[in-house]
């Protein structure tokens, strides 16, 4: 299968969240504490501090596609060369983070791929191959990037 995430979704879907966030912090509790709240300050920053974090989301953590089958996986990053691996050198994945998917194979650098870049239906039919084949490798928790597994014994696949 392959996926191609949207570099137009992922920045509108953090500028949003990232807008919502700024203007609570840096406009309505300073204002509900009685401070003095200019709006065009708040304005400013929003939009200043919102497009970094669309932008960045964009740009690092949405890849131009995903491709995967029963043998493979591989990433087409914006910048770089596209990375492919054999799912027999998955350590672990998770569904959840710091809004990004994560998938750690041996040797490598964990991979993480920003939920807000694609639609839930593509999100949903990578987690429900990766749920069918590898359930085992699905982490619990995540140290920063890192998904963490436990495993009892030998994982076969």
């Amino acid at each position: 299968m392959t996926i191609s995430p949207s570099y137009f979704r992922a920045f509108l879907k953090t500028f949003i969240w990232s807008a919502i966030l700024i203007t609570v912090v840096s406009g309505v509790i300073p204002y509900l504490k009685g401070e003095k709240v200019r709006l065009m300050d708040v304005v400013g920053l929003v939009i200043l501090l919102s497009s970094i974090a669309g932008v960045g989301a964009a740009v690092m953590f949405t890849p131009r596609r995903i491709l995967w089958n029963e043998n493979r996986f591989g990433v087409v990053p914006l910048i770089g060369k596209e990375r492919e691996f054999e799912w027999t050198r998955l350590e672990a994945w998770s569904p959840f983070g710091d809004g990004t998917f994560s998938l750690k194979f041996n040797g490598e650098p964990t991979i993480q791929i920003g939920n807000s870049g694609l639609s839930v239906g593509e999100l949903a039919a990578l987690q429900a191959f990766l749920r069918e084949h590898f359930a085992e490798r699905e982490a619990k928790f995540s140290i920063g990037a890192r998904p963490i597994v436990f495993r009892k014994g030998s994982t076969k696949h």
